[in-house]
């Protein structure tokens, strides 16, 4: 029996480098991640304050009112604007709705030192404004809350009297 001298294979260096190269590589994929839930927490807040300030709008210049509801269908966070004031949660599904984001929580405070609570679909949010621009009496959360894994969460933040709002990182 003869030994080959031409044997090829790695050798432990060679090991160690890969393994090296494979541990920054996932490092940098689940940094990237982290940075793509964060990135979607912050289009939901933009388009949820786009679509506040349309709403607010249609409010005060159209006969019919407009109501905006935001639902949670499987992983995902819709937003819906309708006239119809008594949408049921069975109305609110993903093809009805335009989509906010995947991956994150969305939930509703009164004030800031309470408790908050998730939206769902059966657990939706219904915001609207009175002619005046005044947010509606039947809204209740004074504040909607974005969060996303691994970063700070973001918040709209209403004035009830003047129907304003502002974006920022929660509290």
């Amino acid at each position: 029996m003869s030994i080959r001298k031409d044997q090829n294979g790695f050798s432990l260096i060679e090991l160690v480098v890969v393994i090296g190269i494979i541990a920054v590589l996932a490092t940098f994929s689940l940094s990237m991640l982290g940075r793509l839930r964060s990135a979607n927490a912050e289009k939901a807040v933009q388009t949820l304050s786009a679509s506040i300030k349309k709403l607010q709008a249609n409010s005060m210049s159209k006969a019919q009112k407009p109501y905006m509801y935001i639902y949670k269908v499987g992983n995902t966070y819709y937003v819906r604007i309708s006239t119809n004031a008594a949408l049921l949660g069975t109305d609110l599904t993903a093809s009805s709705g335009t989509e906010l984001a995947t991956g994150i929580k969305i939930s509703t405070k009164v004030n800031s030192a309470d408790a908050a609570t998730e939206v769902t679909n059966t657990n939706f949010l219904k915001i609207y404004f009175q002619k005046d621009g005044s947010l509606g009496t039947g809204v209740t959360p004074n504040y909607i809350i974005v969060e996303a894994p691994s970063s700070n969460a973001r918040q709209i933040k209403f004035n009830r009297d003047t129907g304003k709002h502002i974006t920022g990182y929660a509290e």
